[in-house]
C-alpha cells in the first residue's frame, strides 16, 4: 500500500508540475479523435466530396489545437457549425433539422451547465469505444446530481448520431417538395427521441447510477466512496438487465456486465487519485455556538512524500 501511494504521490506532483501542458494536451487529443470520427462518418454520405477541405489533415489539427485553449462550450460550438458545414452540401433539408436540434440543445442544456460541457461530447465518444458506463459513475462521484442533463443530452446526442443515415436518405425531388422532406424529418427525428427504447433506457439507467453513486458517496461509511461505485456497478448492470427483460431494447447484456466490470475498476483507480482516506485515525468532535451545536467527523487524507534512500560507506 506505501507503495502505491507514493506512485500517486509521484504521479499527482508531475501532473500538477505539468498541469498546463497536460490538460490542452489532452483536450487536442479528445478534439482530434472527435472531428476525425464526425468526417469519417459523414464523408459516406458526401459522394460529390463538395466539402473536402474538412476532411484534411492539418485542418482537423488546427481546429483540435484551437479546441485546446478554449472552454467546453466553445468545443461543442466548433462541431456544431463543422456538423453543418459538412451536412449543407449533403441534405440542405437534413441541415435545417440539424441546426434546429443542435442550436435547441446548445441554448437550453450546454448554455446553462458550461462546466458540464465536456460530458455531452465524451459521453457519445464514450459510447461509441463502448467505455460509456465510466461516465455516469464519474459524474455520480465527481459531479452529482447536476450532471444528469449533461449525460442525458450526450445519450440523446450520441442515438440522434447513429440515426442520422436516415434522416440523409430522405430527398426532395424538387424546390416545391422540401417543406414536405423536412415535416418527414421532423417526424423521424422526434421518433428517435420518443419512441427509441434503448435509448429511453440507457437514460434511465444512467440516471438511476448517478443518483445512487452520490448519495451512497455522501454516506458515514468507511470507504464510502468505492462502496458507492461498486453498487452504482451493481444498478447499471441490474438496470439494463431488467429494462431489457421488460422494455426488449435489443440491449447486448454481456456487454454490459463486462463494460460495468471496466467501468467501476476505472473510477476506482479515478477516485484513488482524487483522495485518499485514513479511517484509522478518524476524529470526532463536538463544539457550539450561539445558534448551533455541532457534531464533526474529520477523516485524514493520507499524503506521503517519496521514500529517500541513503547509501552509507562504511569504512
Amino acid at each position: 500500500m506505501t507503495m502505491l501511494l507514493e506512485i500517486k504521490e509521484i504521479i499527482m506532483q508531475n501532473y500538477k508540475k505539468f498541469e498546463r501542458i497536460i490538460v490542452p494536451l489532452a483536450k487536442f487529443i479528445m478534439a482530434l479523435i472527435v472531428l476525425s470520427l464526425l468526417g469519417r462518418y459523414l464523408s459516406g454520405f458526401d459522394l460529390e466530396n463538395k466539402f473536402v477541405l474538412l476532411d484534411k489533415f492539418y485542418i482537423k489539427v488546427a481546429m483540435a489545437a484551437i479546441v485546446a485553449f478554449v472552454p467546453g462550450t466553445w468545443f461543442v460550438l466548433l462541431i456544431m457549425v463543422t456538423l453543418w458545414a459538412r451536412m449543407f452540401f449533403i441534405s440542405i433539408e437534413a441541415t435545417f433539422i440539424t441546426f434546429g436540434v443542435t442550436v435547441i440543445i446548445y441554448l437550453m442544456f450546454v448554455r446553462l451547465f458550461p462546466k458540464q460541457a465536456y460530458l455531452v461530447i465524451l459521453l457519445p465518444l464514450l459510447m461509441h469505444l463502448k467505455l460509456a458506463y465510466v461516465l455516469p459513475l464519474f459524474a455520480g462521484l465527481f459531479f452529482g446530481p447536476v450532471a444528469i442533463i449533461p449525460i442525458g443530452v450526450g445519450v440523446i446526442v450520441y442515438y440522434l448520431g447513429m440515426n442520422l443515415s436516415g434522416l440523409l436518405q430522405m430527398t426532395s425531388a424538387d424546390l416545391y417538395d422540401m417543406p414536405t422532406t423536412i415535416i418527414e424529418m421532423y417526424k423521424y427525428t422526434i421518433n428517435i427521441v420518443t419512441g427509441n427504447r434503448a435509448m429511453l433506457l440507457t437514460i434511465v439507467v444512467f440516471v438511476a447510477v448517478i443518483i445512487t453513486t452520490y448519495y451512497v458517496g455522501r454516506l458515514e461509511l468507511d470507504f464510502a466512496q468505492y462502496i458507492a461505485i461498486g453498487v452504482g456497478g451493481l444498478v447499471n448492470i441490474f438496470g439494463f438487465i431488467m429494462g431489457n427483460l421488460v422494455l426488449d431494447a435489443g440491449v447486448q447484456i454481456v456487454g454490459v456486465l463486462v463494460g460495468s466490470v471496466i467501468a467501476v475498476i476505472l473510477v476506482c483507480i479515478m477516485q484513488f487519485f482524487r483522495f485518499t482516506l485514513d479511517y484509522q485515525k478518524t476524529e470526532r468532535q463536538q463544539f457550539e455556538d450561539e445558534d448551533f451545536y455541532y457534531y464533526v467527523k474529520a477523516i485524514p487524507k493520507i499524503k506521503i512524500s517519496k521514500s529517500k534512500r541513503e547509501i552509507k560507506t562504511i569504512e
